[in-house]
């Protein structure tokens, strides 16, 4: 039998090792090129899945929960100019160790020109109005079926936990909540997602969303009867039925597009309907306050709270 010395051991256990190090370091640059490729390839990638994608190709965010936000642009804007408006609330909510997940946003873009002749898609609006009349005074939304089938069929693809309306967006998000459950889109049953777990809406900017004015200040009267209904019938409540949604107002005080008081008259009116709200007042204008480090922190915790 040889007889291996201590020296020569040492020199085995020295070559084993540095052939371990060469692999583990080819196995990562396998991973990481392929990684590249995916970003190189995949034209809808966006830097707000970037992180995810790098993450996942170490498989650090394995089953971590996924919290999915839709955004809705205001008038005489689109998905990818909103993405960069609401790029430090995404970064402030994905760069927290108290979330317990991963935020996704996705950015839809309205179907209407806001000038018919251009040929880009960056001034985009929900509906049309007539020259001189606000979204506040106006009798009829033209489009706006064709904008409430956009948003539905996107909460058809993927379940959404908060709905994020800018001034146009807000408004036609205050709209689709103010309708009868059998019409309304965020419910499980019209939206045809029976595990939809809809948490929140967050309405920057909004206004009084004036053709639907008669759902919404009799919203109250509404439940009333439905919940008559449905109690002479037996109805039991489903885990959504159980439990409204809570919106927060994002209210700039100094807003000279859509002055305060309309949101404010939004939110009481949905609070007598049934609806949890809140509200984050902040000193600024129409702008979502991504500025304001105090709004913006509200946000978050407003959002981390309800998870």
């Amino acid at each position: 039998m040889t007889k291996v010395s201590t020296p020569s051991i040492i020199v085995i256990l020295i070559v084993s090792c540095m052939h371990a190090i060469s692999a583990f370091s080819s196995s990562r640059l396998h991973r990481s090129a392929s990684a590249s490729l995916r970003l190189i390839n995949n034209p809808t990638v966006t830097m707000s899945n970037l992180e995810e994608i790098a993450k996942s190709s170490d498989g650090q965010d394995k089953g971590k929960k996924v919290i999915n936000v839709l955004c809705l642009h205001g008038k005489g804007n689109c998905g990818s100019t909103f993405q960069k408006m609401l790029a430090p609330l995404e970064e402030s909510l994905n760069s927290s160790t108290s979330s317990g997940g991963t935020f996704n946003f996705d950015y839809l873009t309205a179907p209407f020109r806001m000038d018919a002749e251009a040929d880009s898609d960056e001034r985009m609006q929900w509906w049309t109005l007539p020259p001189g009349i606000r979204s506040f005074n106006a009798k009829k939304y033209e489009g706006f079926e064709a904008s409430k089938e956009l948003v539905n069929n996107a909460l058809h693809e993927k379940d959404y936990q908060f709905i994020f309306g800018h001034s146009q967006g807000a408004i036609l998000t205050s709209a689709l909540l103010t309708m009868k459950e059998s019409d309304n889109i965020f419910t499980p049953k019209s939206n045809k997602n029976e595990n939809a777990t809809l948490l929140g809406f967050i309405l920057n900017g909004n206004a009084w969303p004036n053709p639907y004015s008669e759902n919404l200040e009799n919203r109250q009267h509404q439940n009333e009867e439905e919940e008559i209904s449905k109690s002479e019938e037996g109805h039991i409540h489903s885990e959504y039925e159980s439990r409204s949604p809570q919106v927060l107002f994002v209210v700039g005080e100094s807003d000279k597009i859509n002055p305060p008081e309309g949101a404010l008259r939004v939110r009481d009116a949905m609070e007598r309907g049934g609806l949890q709200v809140n509200t984050c007042h902040h000193p600024g204008g129409h702008a979502v306050p991504i500025e304001d480090d105090k709004a913006l922190q509200e946000m978050v915790d407003w959002i981390k709270n309800i998870i």
